[in-house]
Protein backbone atom coordinates (compact mmCIF):
# COMPACT_ATOMS: atom_id res chain seq x y z
CA UNK A 1 0.00 0.00 0.00
CA UNK A 2 2.79 2.19 0.73
CA UNK A 3 4.38 2.18 -2.50
CA UNK A 4 3.00 4.76 -4.91
CA UNK A 5 4.46 3.20 -7.62
CA UNK A 6 0.98 0.60 -7.49
CA UNK A 7 -1.39 3.08 -7.14
CA UNK A 8 -3.82 3.08 -10.05
CA UNK A 9 -6.57 5.72 -8.81
CA UNK A 10 -6.93 9.36 -9.36
CA UNK A 11 -6.79 11.31 -12.42
CA UNK A 12 -3.26 12.06 -13.05
CA UNK A 13 -0.70 9.96 -12.95
CA UNK A 14 2.04 12.62 -13.30
CA UNK A 15 3.40 11.49 -9.46
CA UNK A 16 3.37 8.25 -10.66
CA UNK A 17 5.31 8.67 -13.66
CA UNK A 18 7.66 10.92 -11.56
CA UNK A 19 8.50 8.39 -8.99
CA UNK A 20 8.76 5.81 -11.69
CA UNK A 21 11.93 8.43 -13.52
CA UNK A 22 13.24 8.72 -9.86
CA UNK A 23 13.54 4.99 -9.39
CA UNK A 24 14.81 4.48 -12.96
CA UNK A 25 17.56 7.33 -12.45
CA UNK A 26 18.58 5.28 -9.38
CA UNK A 27 18.87 2.28 -11.00
CA UNK A 28 20.69 3.68 -14.07
CA UNK A 29 23.23 4.99 -11.43
CA UNK A 30 23.33 1.42 -9.80
CA UNK A 31 24.33 -0.21 -13.01
CA UNK A 32 26.84 3.03 -13.97
CA UNK A 33 28.27 1.76 -10.39
CA UNK A 34 28.45 -1.77 -11.38
CA UNK A 35 29.91 -1.58 -15.04
CA UNK A 36 32.83 0.78 -13.56
CA UNK A 37 33.86 -2.06 -11.05
CA UNK A 38 33.14 -4.48 -13.69
CA UNK A 39 35.82 -2.50 -16.00
CA UNK A 40 38.26 -2.33 -12.91
CA UNK A 41 38.57 -6.16 -11.95
CA UNK A 42 38.74 -7.22 -16.23
CA UNK A 43 41.75 -4.67 -16.09
CA UNK A 44 43.31 -6.15 -13.02
CA UNK A 45 42.72 -9.19 -14.52
CA UNK A 46 44.67 -8.35 -17.82
CA UNK A 47 47.55 -7.71 -15.79
CA UNK A 48 47.55 -10.44 -13.88
CA UNK A 49 47.95 -12.23 -16.92
CA UNK A 50 50.20 -10.71 -18.16
CA UNK A 51 52.46 -11.34 -14.73
CA UNK A 52 51.67 -14.92 -15.08
CA UNK A 53 52.97 -14.87 -18.78
CA UNK A 54 56.38 -13.45 -17.54
CA UNK A 55 56.25 -15.85 -14.61
CA UNK A 56 55.85 -18.47 -16.85
CA UNK A 57 58.79 -17.37 -19.57
CA UNK A 58 61.24 -17.09 -16.06
CA UNK A 59 59.94 -20.72 -15.18
CA UNK A 60 60.76 -22.31 -18.77
CA UNK A 61 64.45 -20.76 -19.29
CA UNK A 62 67.72 -22.15 -18.34
CA UNK A 63 70.63 -20.10 -16.57
CA UNK A 64 73.14 -20.25 -19.21
CA UNK A 65 70.34 -18.51 -21.63
CA UNK A 66 70.84 -15.62 -19.35
CA UNK A 67 73.93 -15.69 -17.62
CA UNK A 68 75.62 -12.64 -18.97
CA UNK A 69 78.88 -13.00 -17.19
CA UNK A 70 79.61 -16.32 -18.74
CA UNK A 71 79.22 -14.73 -22.01
CA UNK A 72 81.16 -11.66 -21.88
CA UNK A 73 84.14 -14.22 -20.56
CA UNK A 74 83.74 -16.40 -23.85
CA UNK A 75 83.96 -13.51 -26.16
CA UNK A 76 86.96 -12.29 -24.47
CA UNK A 77 89.04 -15.48 -25.01
CA UNK A 78 88.02 -15.19 -28.40
CA UNK A 79 89.19 -12.10 -29.10
CA UNK A 80 92.72 -12.92 -27.30
CA UNK A 81 93.03 -15.94 -29.28
CA UNK A 82 92.12 -13.73 -32.84
CA UNK A 83 94.73 -11.30 -31.54
CA UNK A 84 97.35 -13.64 -30.81
CA UNK A 85 96.71 -15.35 -33.91
CA UNK A 86 97.58 -11.91 -35.98
CA UNK A 87 100.33 -11.24 -34.22
CA UNK A 88 101.85 -14.93 -34.86
CA UNK A 89 100.98 -14.53 -39.06
CA UNK A 90 102.46 -11.36 -40.74
CA UNK A 91 100.48 -12.02 -44.06
CA UNK A 92 97.43 -11.73 -41.97
CA UNK A 93 98.70 -8.38 -40.01
CA UNK A 94 99.52 -6.86 -43.64
CA UNK A 95 96.45 -7.97 -44.96
CA UNK A 96 94.47 -6.37 -41.88
CA UNK A 97 96.46 -2.77 -42.14
CA UNK A 98 95.89 -3.14 -46.59
CA UNK A 99 92.36 -3.56 -45.26
CA UNK A 100 92.16 -0.34 -42.93
CA UNK A 101 93.54 1.47 -46.02
CA UNK A 102 91.18 0.46 -48.23
CA UNK A 103 88.42 1.03 -46.16
CA UNK A 104 89.81 4.97 -45.40
CA UNK A 105 90.65 5.28 -49.32
CA UNK A 106 87.12 4.22 -50.04
CA UNK A 107 85.38 6.78 -47.52
CA UNK A 108 87.78 9.49 -49.09
CA UNK A 109 86.62 8.21 -52.64
CA UNK A 110 82.35 8.27 -51.19
CA UNK A 111 82.71 11.43 -50.19
CA UNK A 112 84.28 13.23 -53.58
CA UNK A 113 81.37 10.69 -55.62
CA UNK A 114 79.04 12.76 -53.13
CA UNK A 115 80.44 16.12 -53.75
CA UNK A 116 80.80 15.75 -57.10
CA UNK A 117 77.05 14.27 -57.82
CA UNK A 118 75.74 17.32 -55.95
CA UNK A 119 77.60 19.68 -58.14
CA UNK A 120 76.67 18.01 -61.06
CA UNK A 121 72.97 18.34 -59.92
CA UNK A 122 73.09 21.56 -59.60
CA UNK A 123 74.90 22.15 -62.51
CA UNK A 124 72.07 19.67 -64.38
CA UNK A 125 69.49 22.41 -62.44
CA UNK A 126 71.44 25.81 -63.97
CA UNK A 127 71.15 24.31 -67.25
CA UNK A 128 67.52 23.59 -66.83
CA UNK A 129 66.82 27.09 -66.05
CA UNK A 130 69.24 28.50 -68.86
CA UNK A 131 67.45 26.68 -71.33
CA UNK A 132 64.42 27.47 -70.36
CA UNK A 133 65.16 30.98 -70.04
CA UNK A 134 65.93 31.09 -73.61
CA UNK A 135 63.02 28.99 -75.22
CA UNK A 136 61.14 32.10 -73.01
CA UNK A 137 63.13 34.67 -74.75
CA UNK A 138 62.63 33.37 -78.17
CA UNK A 139 58.76 32.98 -77.51
CA UNK A 140 59.18 36.61 -76.73
CA UNK A 141 61.03 37.48 -79.87
CA UNK A 142 58.68 35.67 -82.25
CA UNK A 143 56.52 38.52 -81.77
CA UNK A 144 59.10 40.69 -82.47
CA UNK A 145 61.04 39.67 -85.28
CA UNK A 146 60.67 37.08 -87.60
CA UNK A 147 63.10 34.63 -86.90
CA UNK A 148 64.27 34.80 -83.01
CA UNK A 149 67.50 33.21 -84.26
CA UNK A 150 68.73 35.76 -86.31
CA UNK A 151 68.53 39.18 -84.99
CA UNK A 152 69.50 42.53 -87.17
CA UNK A 153 72.13 44.83 -85.98
CA UNK A 154 69.78 47.65 -84.86
CA UNK A 155 67.84 45.11 -82.44
CA UNK A 156 71.25 43.96 -80.99
CA UNK A 157 72.22 47.49 -80.57
CA UNK A 158 69.19 48.65 -78.92
CA UNK A 159 69.62 45.27 -76.42
CA UNK A 160 73.24 46.14 -76.05
CA UNK A 161 72.32 49.74 -75.25
CA UNK A 162 69.50 48.93 -72.59
CA UNK A 163 72.10 46.00 -71.09
CA UNK A 164 74.76 49.12 -71.00
CA UNK A 165 72.88 51.04 -68.51
CA UNK A 166 73.30 48.53 -65.94
CA UNK A 167 75.22 49.93 -63.13
CA UNK A 168 76.79 46.26 -62.40
CA UNK A 169 77.77 45.18 -65.95
CA UNK A 170 76.63 41.93 -67.58
CA UNK A 171 78.12 38.82 -66.26
CA UNK A 172 77.30 35.23 -66.21
CA UNK A 173 76.02 35.89 -62.14
CA UNK A 174 74.72 39.26 -62.95
CA UNK A 175 72.91 38.44 -65.78
CA UNK A 176 69.42 37.66 -64.59
CA UNK A 177 69.48 40.86 -62.67
CA UNK A 178 70.48 42.79 -65.66
CA UNK A 179 67.68 41.25 -68.01
CA UNK A 180 65.00 41.85 -64.94
CA UNK A 181 66.76 45.68 -65.64
CA UNK A 182 66.29 45.31 -69.51
CA UNK A 183 62.76 43.85 -68.83
CA UNK A 184 61.96 47.03 -66.75
CA UNK A 185 62.81 49.73 -68.60
CA UNK A 186 61.07 48.00 -71.59
CA UNK A 187 58.06 47.51 -69.46
CA UNK A 188 58.48 50.95 -68.77
CA UNK A 189 58.61 52.32 -72.29
CA UNK A 190 55.75 50.08 -73.35
CA UNK A 191 53.62 51.50 -70.52
CA UNK A 192 54.91 54.95 -71.83
CA UNK A 193 53.67 54.18 -75.32
CA UNK A 194 50.45 53.23 -74.74
CA UNK A 195 49.28 55.82 -72.80
CA UNK A 196 50.58 58.22 -75.85
CA UNK A 197 48.47 55.55 -78.02
CA UNK A 198 45.58 55.98 -75.96
CA UNK A 199 46.19 59.79 -75.88
CA UNK A 200 45.97 59.41 -79.61
CA UNK A 201 43.06 57.33 -79.85
CA UNK A 202 40.68 59.67 -78.03
CA UNK A 203 41.89 62.64 -80.23
CA UNK A 204 41.27 60.51 -83.45
CA UNK A 205 37.83 59.19 -81.86
CA UNK A 206 36.92 62.70 -81.04
CA UNK A 207 37.84 63.61 -84.43
CA UNK A 208 35.97 60.77 -85.68
CA UNK A 209 32.73 61.94 -83.93
CA UNK A 210 32.91 65.43 -84.98
CA UNK A 211 33.09 64.31 -88.41
CA UNK A 212 29.69 62.51 -87.77
CA UNK A 213 28.48 65.15 -86.21
CA UNK A 214 29.07 67.43 -88.93
CA UNK A 215 28.41 64.58 -91.49
CA UNK A 216 25.67 62.77 -90.16
CA UNK A 217 24.59 61.14 -93.49
CA UNK A 218 27.81 58.77 -92.98
CA UNK A 219 26.47 57.76 -89.59
CA UNK A 220 24.06 54.92 -91.07
CA UNK A 221 27.81 52.95 -92.22
CA UNK A 222 30.40 54.75 -89.51
CA UNK A 223 30.48 55.25 -85.69
CA UNK A 224 33.16 57.15 -83.86
CA UNK A 225 35.24 53.72 -82.80
CA UNK A 226 38.49 52.45 -83.45
CA UNK A 227 37.23 49.47 -85.38
CA UNK A 228 35.97 52.64 -88.03
CA UNK A 229 39.53 53.66 -88.26
CA UNK A 230 39.94 51.98 -91.40
CA UNK A 231 36.66 53.17 -93.01
CA UNK A 232 37.24 56.86 -92.19
CA UNK A 233 41.21 56.72 -93.84
CA UNK A 234 39.52 55.16 -96.88
CA UNK A 235 36.89 57.82 -96.81
CA UNK A 236 39.33 60.19 -96.29
CA UNK A 237 41.65 59.23 -99.62
CA UNK A 238 38.57 59.30 -101.26
CA UNK A 239 37.84 62.53 -100.62
CA UNK A 240 41.46 63.43 -101.51
CA UNK A 241 41.91 61.80 -104.24
CA UNK A 242 37.89 63.29 -105.56
CA UNK A 243 38.13 66.57 -104.47
CA UNK A 244 35.74 68.57 -102.23
CA UNK A 245 33.72 70.37 -104.76
CA UNK A 246 32.57 66.89 -106.17
CA UNK A 247 31.15 66.17 -102.99
CA UNK A 248 29.88 69.85 -102.38
CA UNK A 249 28.09 69.15 -105.42
CA UNK A 250 26.63 65.99 -105.10
CA UNK A 251 25.72 67.09 -101.42
CA UNK A 252 23.27 69.65 -102.62
CA UNK A 253 21.78 67.45 -105.22
CA UNK A 254 21.02 64.84 -102.47
CA UNK A 255 20.13 67.88 -100.12
CA UNK A 256 17.31 69.21 -102.69
CA UNK A 257 16.13 65.84 -104.32
CA UNK A 258 15.69 63.90 -100.82
CA UNK A 259 14.66 66.73 -98.79
CA UNK A 260 12.29 68.29 -101.61
CA UNK A 261 10.50 64.99 -101.81
CA UNK A 262 10.66 63.82 -98.13
CA UNK A 263 8.85 67.36 -97.49
CA UNK A 264 6.68 67.29 -100.51
CA UNK A 265 5.55 63.88 -99.22
CA UNK A 266 4.83 65.21 -95.96
CA UNK A 267 2.88 68.03 -96.73
CA UNK A 268 0.48 65.91 -99.27
CA UNK A 269 -0.08 63.51 -96.13
CA UNK A 270 -1.30 66.21 -94.04
CA UNK A 271 -3.49 68.11 -96.77
CA UNK A 272 -4.66 63.84 -97.36
CA UNK A 273 -5.70 63.57 -93.67
CA UNK A 274 -7.25 67.21 -93.73
CA UNK A 275 -9.64 66.53 -97.05
CA UNK A 276 -10.25 63.03 -95.69
CA UNK A 277 -11.56 64.66 -92.33
CA UNK A 278 -14.19 67.05 -94.24
CA UNK A 279 -14.78 64.17 -97.05
CA UNK A 280 -16.06 61.90 -93.77
CA UNK A 281 -17.88 65.11 -92.08
CA UNK A 282 -19.76 65.54 -95.50
CA UNK A 283 -21.02 62.11 -94.59
CA UNK A 284 -21.85 62.51 -90.81
CA UNK A 285 -23.71 65.92 -91.91
CA UNK A 286 -25.67 64.60 -94.50
CA UNK A 287 -26.94 61.94 -91.73
CA UNK A 288 -26.97 64.65 -88.97
CA UNK A 289 -29.54 66.13 -91.85
CA UNK A 290 -31.79 63.16 -91.60
CA UNK A 291 -32.15 62.95 -88.12
CA UNK A 292 -33.99 65.48 -85.96
CA UNK A 293 -32.82 66.99 -83.36
CA UNK A 294 -35.32 68.61 -81.51
CA UNK A 295 -38.91 69.10 -82.61
CA UNK A 296 -40.44 72.86 -83.12
CA UNK A 297 -43.34 74.31 -83.72
CA UNK A 298 -42.50 74.92 -87.47
CA UNK A 299 -41.51 71.59 -87.63
CA UNK A 300 -38.25 70.12 -86.77
CA UNK A 301 -34.44 70.89 -86.34
CA UNK A 302 -31.33 68.96 -87.20
CA UNK A 303 -27.47 69.20 -86.60
CA UNK A 304 -25.00 70.90 -88.94
CA UNK A 305 -21.52 70.26 -87.68
CA UNK A 306 -18.20 72.57 -89.80
CA UNK A 307 -14.90 71.43 -89.28
CA UNK A 308 -12.46 74.85 -88.33
CA UNK A 309 -8.91 75.55 -88.02
CA UNK A 310 -7.11 75.71 -84.37
CA UNK A 311 -5.31 78.86 -84.09
CA UNK A 312 -2.29 77.18 -82.61
CA UNK A 313 1.03 79.21 -83.20
CA UNK A 314 2.99 75.85 -83.17
CA UNK A 315 0.81 74.58 -86.12
CA UNK A 316 1.08 77.74 -88.00
CA UNK A 317 4.75 77.77 -87.40
CA UNK A 318 5.47 74.50 -88.43
CA UNK A 319 3.18 75.11 -92.16
CA UNK A 320 4.53 78.54 -92.66
CA UNK A 321 8.35 76.81 -92.33
CA UNK A 322 7.41 74.05 -94.11
CA UNK A 323 6.15 76.22 -96.73
CA UNK A 324 8.99 78.30 -96.91
CA UNK A 325 11.36 75.25 -97.18
CA UNK A 326 9.49 74.06 -100.61
CA UNK A 327 9.37 77.73 -102.26
CA UNK A 328 12.75 78.15 -104.30
CA UNK A 329 14.64 76.55 -106.05
CA UNK A 330 18.21 75.45 -105.10
CA UNK A 331 20.12 76.28 -108.28
CA UNK A 332 19.13 79.89 -107.43
CA UNK A 333 20.88 79.15 -103.95
CA UNK A 334 24.15 80.30 -103.34
CA UNK A 335 26.44 78.32 -101.12
CA UNK A 336 25.99 80.66 -98.03
CA UNK A 337 22.09 80.26 -98.89
CA UNK A 338 22.16 76.52 -99.30
CA UNK A 339 24.03 76.30 -96.03
CA UNK A 340 21.12 78.54 -94.13
CA UNK A 341 18.61 76.11 -95.40
CA UNK A 342 20.45 72.96 -94.70
CA UNK A 343 20.54 74.37 -91.16
CA UNK A 344 16.99 75.18 -91.31
CA UNK A 345 16.25 71.46 -92.72
CA UNK A 346 18.38 69.74 -90.07
CA UNK A 347 16.85 71.84 -87.29
CA UNK A 348 13.21 70.49 -88.27
CA UNK A 349 14.57 66.98 -89.19
CA UNK A 350 15.70 66.85 -84.96
CA UNK A 351 12.72 68.02 -83.92
CA UNK A 352 10.90 65.45 -85.85
CA UNK A 353 12.90 62.62 -85.06
CA UNK A 354 10.82 60.11 -82.82
CA UNK A 355 13.96 59.03 -81.07
CA UNK A 356 14.45 62.59 -79.48
CA UNK A 357 13.12 62.29 -76.14
CA UNK A 358 12.53 65.88 -74.86
CA UNK A 359 8.98 65.99 -73.28
CA UNK A 360 8.54 69.68 -75.13
CA UNK A 361 9.58 68.13 -78.72
CA UNK A 362 7.61 65.11 -78.18
CA UNK A 363 4.16 67.37 -77.56
CA UNK A 364 5.51 69.53 -80.80
CA UNK A 365 5.70 66.52 -82.80
CA UNK A 366 2.65 65.21 -81.81
CA UNK A 367 0.82 68.29 -82.31
CA UNK A 368 2.01 69.24 -85.68
CA UNK A 369 1.73 65.64 -87.32
CA UNK A 370 -1.46 64.62 -85.94
CA UNK A 371 -3.68 66.32 -88.15
CA UNK A 372 -6.98 65.63 -85.83
CA UNK A 373 -5.64 68.57 -83.36
CA UNK A 374 -5.31 71.12 -86.12
CA UNK A 375 -8.94 71.38 -86.74
CA UNK A 376 -12.31 71.84 -83.96
CA UNK A 377 -15.47 71.16 -84.80
CA UNK A 378 -18.64 73.42 -83.69
CA UNK A 379 -22.37 72.53 -84.09
CA UNK A 380 -25.22 74.36 -85.12
CA UNK A 381 -28.70 73.46 -84.19
CA UNK A 382 -31.01 74.39 -87.35
CA UNK A 383 -34.25 74.79 -88.65
CA UNK A 384 -35.68 73.58 -91.86
CA UNK A 385 -34.92 76.90 -93.48
CA UNK A 386 -31.76 76.66 -92.12
CA UNK A 387 -31.90 79.32 -90.15
CA UNK A 388 -28.85 79.07 -87.02
CA UNK A 389 -31.25 78.25 -83.85
CA UNK A 390 -27.97 77.60 -81.09
CA UNK A 391 -24.38 76.97 -81.49
CA UNK A 392 -22.79 74.30 -79.45
CA UNK A 393 -19.07 75.13 -78.83
CA UNK A 394 -19.12 72.66 -75.61
CA UNK A 395 -21.59 71.21 -73.04
CA UNK A 396 -20.52 73.97 -70.84
CA UNK A 397 -23.83 76.50 -69.57
CA UNK A 398 -26.45 73.69 -70.89
CA UNK A 399 -28.63 71.78 -68.74
CA UNK A 400 -28.02 68.08 -67.61
CA UNK A 401 -30.42 66.91 -70.39
CA UNK A 402 -29.40 69.13 -72.81
CA UNK A 403 -25.59 68.11 -72.52
CA UNK A 404 -27.27 64.69 -72.85
CA UNK A 405 -29.17 65.54 -76.30
CA UNK A 406 -25.43 67.15 -77.60
CA UNK A 407 -23.65 64.25 -76.32
CA UNK A 408 -25.90 61.51 -78.02
CA UNK A 409 -26.56 63.40 -81.37
CA UNK A 410 -22.76 63.52 -81.28
CA UNK A 411 -21.70 60.51 -80.15
CA UNK A 412 -23.98 58.76 -82.76
CA UNK A 413 -22.54 61.18 -85.43
CA UNK A 414 -18.76 60.31 -84.13
CA UNK A 415 -20.15 56.16 -84.14
CA UNK A 416 -20.87 56.55 -87.41
CA UNK A 417 -17.54 58.62 -88.99
CA UNK A 418 -15.33 55.80 -87.04
CA UNK A 419 -17.41 52.60 -88.01
CA UNK A 420 -18.28 54.15 -91.50
CA UNK A 421 -19.89 52.53 -94.33
CA UNK A 422 -20.40 48.55 -95.12
CA UNK A 423 -21.58 47.28 -98.88
CA UNK A 424 -24.87 47.37 -97.39
CA UNK A 425 -24.97 50.94 -96.04
CA UNK A 426 -24.58 49.63 -92.70
CA UNK A 427 -21.73 50.49 -90.11
CA UNK A 428 -19.42 47.80 -90.31
CA UNK A 429 -20.12 47.19 -86.77
CA UNK A 430 -24.11 48.03 -85.77
CA UNK A 431 -24.52 46.72 -81.46
CA UNK A 432 -24.31 50.72 -79.40
CA UNK A 433 -24.48 49.62 -75.80
CA UNK A 434 -25.51 52.94 -73.28
CA UNK A 435 -25.89 52.27 -70.01
CA UNK A 436 -28.38 54.41 -67.35
CA UNK A 437 -29.35 55.70 -70.78
CA UNK A 438 -31.62 58.54 -70.89
CA UNK A 439 -32.23 58.91 -67.04
CA UNK A 440 -32.12 62.93 -67.51
CA UNK A 441 -33.81 63.09 -70.62
CA UNK A 442 -37.73 64.00 -71.31
CA UNK A 443 -39.96 61.52 -73.45
CA UNK A 444 -39.71 63.64 -76.70
CA UNK A 445 -35.19 63.73 -76.94
CA UNK A 446 -35.32 59.98 -75.84
CA UNK A 447 -37.77 59.60 -79.28
CA UNK A 448 -35.59 61.98 -81.15
CA UNK A 449 -32.09 59.69 -80.31
CA UNK A 450 -33.38 56.85 -81.06
CA UNK A 451 -34.96 57.76 -84.04
CA UNK A 452 -31.40 59.09 -84.58
CA UNK A 453 -29.55 55.59 -83.47
CA UNK A 454 -31.63 53.90 -86.12
CA UNK A 455 -31.10 56.47 -89.03
CA UNK A 456 -27.63 55.93 -88.76
CA UNK A 457 -28.34 52.29 -88.98
CA UNK A 458 -27.02 51.19 -85.59
CA UNK A 459 -28.56 48.13 -83.33
CA UNK A 460 -29.16 49.55 -79.18
CA UNK A 461 -28.70 47.71 -76.03
CA UNK A 462 -30.02 50.18 -73.95
CA UNK A 463 -30.09 50.06 -69.59
CA UNK A 464 -32.76 52.91 -68.66
CA UNK A 465 -34.77 53.88 -65.82
CA UNK A 466 -38.50 52.49 -66.40
CA UNK A 467 -39.97 56.31 -67.13
CA UNK A 468 -38.17 55.48 -70.69
CA UNK A 469 -40.21 52.84 -71.59
CA UNK A 470 -43.18 53.87 -73.10
CA UNK A 471 -41.15 56.15 -75.19
CA UNK A 472 -38.89 53.17 -76.47
CA UNK A 473 -41.45 50.70 -77.09
CA UNK A 474 -41.42 51.98 -81.01
CA UNK A 475 -38.02 51.12 -81.22
CA UNK A 476 -37.34 47.75 -79.26
CA UNK A 477 -37.62 43.84 -79.51
CA UNK A 478 -37.64 42.64 -76.27
CA UNK A 479 -37.19 43.81 -72.93
CA UNK A 480 -35.48 41.81 -69.94
CA UNK A 481 -36.84 43.68 -66.20
CA UNK A 482 -34.12 43.05 -63.33
CA UNK A 483 -34.46 43.74 -59.92
CA UNK A 484 -32.42 43.94 -57.24
CA UNK A 485 -33.38 44.77 -53.28
CA UNK A 486 -30.88 45.66 -50.62
CA UNK A 487 -27.78 45.60 -53.22
CA UNK A 488 -27.66 41.92 -52.44
CA UNK A 489 -30.41 39.59 -53.55
CA UNK A 490 -31.47 40.02 -57.70
CA UNK A 491 -34.23 38.77 -60.00
CA UNK A 492 -35.21 39.34 -63.68
CA UNK A 493 -37.59 38.34 -66.09
CA UNK A 494 -37.73 38.71 -70.00
CA UNK A 495 -40.91 40.64 -71.05
CA UNK A 496 -42.46 39.91 -74.29
CA UNK A 497 -42.68 42.27 -77.12
CA UNK A 498 -45.96 42.03 -79.41
CA UNK A 499 -44.24 43.12 -82.71
CA UNK A 500 -47.79 44.31 -84.20
CA UNK A 501 -48.80 46.58 -81.47
CA UNK A 502 -45.01 47.55 -80.87
CA UNK A 503 -45.66 46.94 -77.09
CA UNK A 504 -44.68 44.93 -74.69
CA UNK A 505 -46.45 42.48 -72.85
CA UNK A 506 -47.00 43.04 -69.51
CA UNK A 507 -49.83 40.65 -68.77
CA UNK A 508 -48.03 37.48 -67.20
CA UNK A 509 -45.60 40.08 -64.73
CA UNK A 510 -47.36 39.85 -61.79
CA UNK A 511 -47.01 36.44 -60.98
CA UNK A 512 -43.37 36.07 -61.59
CA UNK A 513 -41.86 39.14 -60.38
CA UNK A 514 -42.24 39.81 -56.12
CA UNK A 515 -39.72 41.72 -55.49
CA UNK A 516 -41.28 45.46 -57.04
CA UNK A 517 -44.99 44.26 -56.59
CA UNK A 518 -47.73 43.70 -59.02
CA UNK A 519 -47.58 45.63 -62.49
CA UNK A 520 -49.93 47.11 -63.75
CA UNK A 521 -50.89 45.89 -67.57
CA UNK A 522 -50.86 49.04 -70.04
CA UNK A 523 -53.85 50.39 -71.36
CA UNK A 524 -53.78 49.28 -75.14
CA UNK A 525 -55.18 52.59 -76.36
CA UNK A 526 -52.27 54.67 -74.75
CA UNK A 527 -49.92 56.27 -77.52
CA UNK A 528 -45.92 56.12 -77.46
CA UNK A 529 -45.82 59.79 -75.79
CA UNK A 530 -47.70 58.99 -72.72
CA UNK A 531 -46.36 57.83 -69.78
CA UNK A 532 -46.28 54.25 -68.35
CA UNK A 533 -49.03 53.59 -65.71
CA UNK A 534 -47.38 53.05 -61.66
CA UNK A 535 -46.83 49.95 -60.32
CA UNK A 536 -49.75 49.31 -57.50
CA UNK A 537 -46.85 48.76 -54.89
CA UNK A 538 -43.47 50.40 -55.43
CA UNK A 539 -40.18 49.08 -54.98
CA UNK A 540 -38.57 50.07 -51.12
CA UNK A 541 -35.69 52.90 -51.40
CA UNK A 542 -32.90 52.05 -52.89
CA UNK A 543 -33.94 49.36 -55.19
CA UNK A 544 -32.18 49.47 -58.68
CA UNK A 545 -34.44 48.31 -61.58
CA UNK A 546 -33.76 49.05 -65.00
CA UNK A 547 -34.89 47.14 -68.27
CA UNK A 548 -32.38 46.27 -71.18
CA UNK A 549 -34.22 47.16 -74.61
CA UNK A 550 -33.12 44.99 -77.47
CA UNK A 551 -34.18 46.29 -80.59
Amino acid sequence: VNDRRRWVTGFSNADKLALFEEHARAVAGEIEKIDAEVRRLEKDAQEEAVKEAAAQTVLNCEWHEIDAEDAKAKLRTIETNLNALLEQNEDLKALEEEIVKAEAECKRRREITVKQNTAFETARVTLAERQKAIETCREELRGVVADPTVLDEASLAKVAERAGRYEKGVSLSTLESCVKSVEMQILNDNRLAEKTAALSLVEVTNAFGKFLEKWPAHQATLDATEASAGEFFAKLDEIERDGLPRHEKRFRELLEKQSLEHFVDLNLEIQRARKEILSRMAVVNASLELAPFSRLAEGESHLKIEVKNVQSQDITDFRNELSGLLQGAWDDLSSIEAEVRFSQIKKLVERLDPSNSNPEVQRWRKLVLDVRQHVEFTAYELDEAGNVIETYLSGSGKSGGQRQKLTTTCLAAALRYQLGNSEEGLPVFAPVILDEAFDKADSDFTDLSMNIFRRFGFQMIVATPEKSIVTLEPYIGGAFYVVMKDRMHSSGLSVRYDEEAQKLDFEHMNDLVEEPGPVQEPKPERSPKEKRPKTEEAPAPGLFDELSLFE
